[in-house]
């Protein structure tokens, strides 16, 4: 028996939602984390800095730009590392978390960055050194 027109409209329908799902999927690859050639460690922590750091500002880095399928995926490990390098240009070594935003949909766009949004602290002094004497 040949299946009616609609069946075989259905199920080629199905096919392509398929491959278009998969497509989508395929593109969801993150951006690798930026690479920090620095030797302090940087904290990251949405918990507050110990007592006696000094504030040096708020911070906002993003990983990915763009829209849905036009757009470069961020990645939350992205979004850190750079996170910890613009801290250590800062001279901080603590950035407490205030907010992560992750993608979403907004205003009719699937926005695909990783937003993260904090303060940075200098908690540990910078060495001072000695004068060198004669």
């Amino acid at each position: 028996m040949i299946p009616p027109p609609r069946a075989l409209h259905a199920g080629a329908a199905r096919v392509c939602g398929r491959i278009v799902v998969l497509a989508v999927l395929a593109s969801c690859r993150a951006t690798p984390p930026a690479a920090t050639g620095g030797v302090r460690p940087i904290a990251v922590a949405k918990a507050d800095p110990p007592p006696g750091a000094r504030s040096l500002g708020a911070i906002e880095v993003v990983s990915g730009h763009g829209c849905g399928l036009y757009g470069t995926n961020g990645s939350y490990e992205a979004a850190v590392a750079e996170l910890r390098g613009e801290t250590e240009a800062r001279g901080g070594d603590y950035v407490r978390v205030t907010r992560v935003i992750e993608p979403h949909v907004e205003g009719g766009c699937y926005d695909v960055r990783f937003v993260i949004r904090g303060v940075v602290f200098r908690v540990n002094p910078s060495p001072v050194e000695a004068p060198v004497r004669p």
